[in-house]
């Protein structure tokens, strides 16, 4: 994986435990709990929370949203007159888009390529 590539999931990680920690905190669930709800390792619920996997696969990121009641990955917010804003989340789309792609086929991650013409 490039630097650029590691940096980006590195990101995707952090982003996905952050969003995942504030759902489980509003709603006043424990790891424990939404393990045990949903049917998962609370190992894995932990390493989400913390950015060191995920964000899940497919199956799990929509019982994960179903539960919470909430999208998890927000998109990259529309340009407006021209701004920068929204360029931050690229990366993140990016990875996340090749992830999901990944599983969707069947193939690792390092199979995908995304070519954006402009």
């Amino acid at each position: 994986m490039s630097r650029i590539a590691d940096l980006n999931v590195r990101a995707l990680r952090k982003q996905f435990g952050e969003e995942l920690s504030a759902a489980m905190k509003e709603k006043g669930v424990s790891a424990q709990q939404l393990a045990d709800d949903l049917d998962m390792s609370v190992n894995a619920v932990r390493a989400w929370t913390k950015g060191r996997f995920g964000p899940p696969d497919a199956v799990r990121m929509q019982n994960l949203e179903k539960y919470f009641g909430r999208k998890f990955l927000v998109e990259p917010v529309q340009q407006q007159n021209g701004s920068n804003e929204g360029k931050k989340e690229i990366p993140f789309t990016i990875a996340l888009a090749k992830k999901n792609l990944a599983v969707a086929l069947g193939v690792s991650e390092n199979q995908i390529e995304i070519t954006i013409r402009g």
